[in-house]
């Protein structure tokens, strides 16, 4: 009776083992990347609602080419950024971060983030860029993110790089 458990037990565990293995292998690397790095993600405070949405950036800046060039447009406290950066970790692939770093009289008022709808209460001084910085930092992603402070209307002026992505996320204002 001994002998029998012993081979039912041995036998579970060869077939745990490949179900574990079958479900490994059936999360790609690109998945098992984003999750590492989801929990430091998910600590950025910004206005993406959905984990769905920050995977879709990291997912869409892993596939451009080695040497491609992101914008992003509105970049609030860097979470957006962030998830395109780890997108370009160890290729030579650029974000550019254009964003006044200071809010505006839609989506923040004095002292307040505009969030599903409603006001609430954070930290907003008026000059979100050393949050923004520090984010950037924290993740390790500095190599990755090139910010630009001002108005996307005036660095589009001078701007003389291809964009192989552009992400608009700044006024949520039809007028702007």
């Amino acid at each position: 009776m001994q002998d029998l458990l012993n081979i039912a037990i041995r036998k579970a565990r060869t077939v745990s083992r490949r179900v574990v293995t079958q479900i490994l292998q059936s999360v790609t690397r690109e998945e098992r990347e984003f999750r590492r790095v989801w929990p430091l993600l998910s600590s950025i405070e910004g206005l993406l609602v959905s984990p769905a949405q920050d995977r879709w950036l990291f997912r869409t800046a892993r596939s451009l080419p080695d040497g491609a060039t992101i914008v992003e447009i509105g970049s609030f406290k860097g979470r957006s950024t962030c998830c395109l950066a780890y997108g370009c970790r160890g290729t030579e692939k650029m974000v550019y971060a254009i964003d006044t770093f200071s809010g505006n009289d839609v989506d923040f008022r004095a002292g307040d983030i505009l969030l599903d709808g409603d006001y609430t209460p954070h930290s907003h001084d008026g000059d979100i860029f050393g949050d923004f910085l520090d984010n950037i930092r924290k993740c390790g992603l500095t190599s990755y993110v090139t910010p630009l402070r001002g108005w996307s209307e005036e660095i589009g002026k001078t701007w003389n790089l291809p964009i192989d992505m552009l992400f608009i996320d700044g006024s949520h204002e039809y007028e702007d």
